[in-house]
């Protein structure tokens, strides 16, 4: 992308930057360069279904994708690896991107709607090596793809619940 940008940018004689001021930026060097000036500004609100607004700033997803990033780590993500994501909208869905982005890792997002031929199909042909999900999608990860590593958040899209056994909590 960065080359396209600058060939077009030599043939119309505008400078690359520009064209594209994120030039020579990553996901995170962005979010860094934001947490770093504007910490404390909210950076998502999120008002789950049965449970009190959230609001996570730009410093605290920051460090939550960072922290997220090492869990992944941990569990033996690297460079290059697929992960398989299935969860519905809540912050966790976009710490999960951003902590693959910090590894290299592939986030393989799919509809927290699919059944399980659906899972086992992305899950087969992605080669994912893990899964980030909610309890309410754990069995039928576990289930379409048995021997996953899975990841799993403490709510169901805001609503509190018990994490399912031989999962690996988010938190």
């Amino acid at each position: 992308m960065t080359a396209l940008v600058e060939l077009h940018a030599n043939a119309t004689g505008v400078t690359a930057a520009a064209l594209h001021p994120f030039i020579g930026q990553d996901l995170n060097t962005a979010l860094a360069d934001r947490a770093s000036r504007r910490n404390d500004h909210p950076y998502i609100i999120w008002s789950p279904r049965d449970a009190p607004e959230q609001v996570i700033t730009y410093g605290e997803f920051d460090r939550r994708s960072s922290a997220v990033a090492a869990g992944l780590a941990a569990l033996g993500v690297v460079d290059g690896d697929r992960v398989l994501v299935m969860l519905d909208n809540c912050p966790e869905l976009l710490i999960t991107l951003f902590a693959c982005a910090r590894l290299g890792a592939v986030a393989v997002t799919i509809n927290s709607r699919s059944v399980a031929d659906e899972v086992r199909y992305y899950a087969e042909h992605s080669r994912s090596r893990l899964a980030v999900t909610q309890p309410a999608h754990a069995p039928a990860i576990a289930a379409a793809v048995p021997g996953i590593t899975i990841v799993v958040t403490d709510h169901d899209a805001g609503e509190s619940v018990e994490l399912p056994n031989g999962t690996n909590s988010f938190a």
